[in-house]
């Protein structure tokens, strides 16, 4: 039997929202499809506790501002110490970080998650720069074409870059 596929998953918090709890759902399945997930997240919430009972691993790099280089250099260490075949990234701290950690570490795939629609994202700063971040990316995986088609206005992602699976948690 061959090795699990490594897969690095690293998002803002582990409170309980949308997102966190799709991650929780989706890395307690993925042991059976032969892959071996690790959580890194940025701030701690209850369902640290719900991974660490579910066996998954899970590493805590705090953050000091939305854009953070000392946090950029902690996710890049954690990925050459964990080195894994994928890094999947959610919400815009570990997106915006997690993206380029990953291709400076040389983590042959790269793959984000948009969550939702951000009014962030409507300012042209911000939606420009996170936007271009995605060029680190393989993949932008929208959960709803609402979310998909609201990357593609605000955030200039294009759209053979994004695939949509509807979230049905």
């Amino acid at each position: 039997m061959s090795e699990p596929i490594r897969i690095l998953h690293i998002i803002d918090s582990l409170r309980y929202g949308g997102a966190e709890t799709l991650l929780f759902e989706l890395t307690s399945r993925l042991d059976v499809y032969g892959f071996r997930p690790i959580v890194l997240y940025c701030e701690p919430g209850p369902l640290v506790e719900d991974f660490k009972n579910k066996k998954i691993p899970v590493m805590h790099l705090p953050w000091l501002a939305r854009v953070d280089p000392l946090l950029l250099m902690r996710m890049y260490n954690a990925i050459r110490k964990e080195q894994p075949q994928i890094v999947h990234t959610h919400l815009f701290k570990s997106d915006f970080h997690g993206r380029l950690a990953a291709r400076m570490a040389g983590v042959p795939v790269v793959v984000s998650t948009l969550h939702n629609c951000n009014a962030w994202a409507k300012n042209s700063l911000f939606g420009l720069t996170y936007g271009l971040t995605t060029r680190f990316a393989d993949k932008i995986i929208a959960v709803a074409d609402e979310v998909r088609d609201y990357a593609i206005r605000y955030l200039r992602i294009p759209s053979q870059k994004l695939l949509t699976i509807p979230n049905a948690v």
